[in-house]
């Protein structure tokens, strides 16, 4: 990010009221989305965020909206529509911490935010954000004509000098075929400078052989950096034609992997905007990461980051070529 830009970082995407099967026939409800858990990290590590979506008028949209500001999350890019209802989506957690996730969403106003113009206000003001960042989820939100003002809104963030920064994120049900993702992600990795996915995602839909192939291929299509999130191995770094791998966080507990990816992605950006060089936020985001699959649930409880350090004090060199 050039000096003196605005740290400001504008995340675009869905909020959804979010169900945790207890395992016991009982639900915890909460609220989630993967652009959202991000923003709060990113709160919680200091940096300014908005998020921009649209909800309804009903008492979980207030309630959303009460829990983000409480985060210290913007909310002047939230559209209301009334009458309209949030998504919902249902959380199993198993015994090696991985889930699984099953969606009420095809309703919820924030898909057809770009066709009604809700993104237009926001795009006006482009100039007071400093990034942008959104996931392969974002992308699949909308039909191919609101898809396509996406892609240029992200191309005027590049031109008016915001970091562009995607995250994959890939949900196979939420696309129509697997072909259409690839192709969304594509298109999107040749606009944005940085590049977020997870070496599952790279394998699943590009068959990719390892982290360094999947690196490799979205820096050809123009990303400068690109972090492949390796889960339990860590992360591998490519910046500017140089790779490295790094390990994940020792003595990490794994409890509940869920917001893994998206805090990582809160750490890395953080770290970025206080200056540090990718390899050394890949860290940084490994770190976080390592302190949120400690606990249940997408936001874990705010203590949690009271002894977090973002930045290792010595250099960045510790990772493998």
């Amino acid at each position: 990010m050039a000096a003196g830009a605005s740290r400001r970082i504008a995340a675009l995407g869905e909020c959804m009221v979010e169900l945790v099967d207890q395992g016991d026939g009982s639900m915890r409800r909460g609220f989630g989305g993967d652009t959202l858990n991000t923003s709060v990290y990113l709160s919680r590590l200091g940096v300014p965020v908005d998020y921009v979506t649209a909800l309804g008028d009903d008492p979980y949209s207030e309630e959303m909206l009460a829990s983000w500001r409480a985060e210290g999350v913007g909310t002047g890019h939230v559209a209301r529509v009334p009458g309209a209802l949030p998504g919902l989506y249902a959380i199993r957690t198993y015994a090696d911490g991985e889930r699984s996730f099953a969606y009420w969403r095809w309703s919820a106003p924030v898909r057809t935010m770009i066709r009604d113009g809700h993104l237009d206000a926001f795009a006006r003001r482009l100039a007071d954000f400093g990034g942008l960042y959104l996931s392969g989820i974002t992308l699949s939100l909308f039909d191919d004509a609101q898809r396509d003002r996406l892609f240029e809104l992200a191309q005027e963030a590049r031109r008016a000098g915001l970091t562009v920064a995607f995250d994959t994120n890939h949900r196979p049900r939420c696309w129509e075929s697997l072909e259409a993702a690839r192709a969304a992600y594509d298109r999107m990795a040749g606009i944005a400078d940085t590049v977020l996915p997870s070496l599952d995602d790279c394998r699943a839909v590009y068959a990719d052989a390892d982290a360094r192939a999947a690196a490799e291929r979205f820096a050809g299509l123009g990303a400068a950096t690109v972090i492949v999130k390796c889960g339990a191995e860590g992360a591998g770094v490519w910046s500017d034609g140089t790779w490295r791998t790094l390990a994940p966080e020792r003595a990490v507990r794994t409890v509940d992997t869920t917001a893994a990816g998206d805090s990582f992605n809160a750490g890395f950006l953080a770290a970025r905007l206080q200056g540090a060089d990718a390899f050394a936020a890949a860290a940084a985001g490994n770190r976080v990461a390592g302190r949120v699959v400690g606990h249940p649930g997408a936001i874990v409880p705010k203590p949690a980051f009271d002894d977090l350090t973002l930045l290792d004090p010595e250099p960045s060199g510790g990772g493998k070529a």
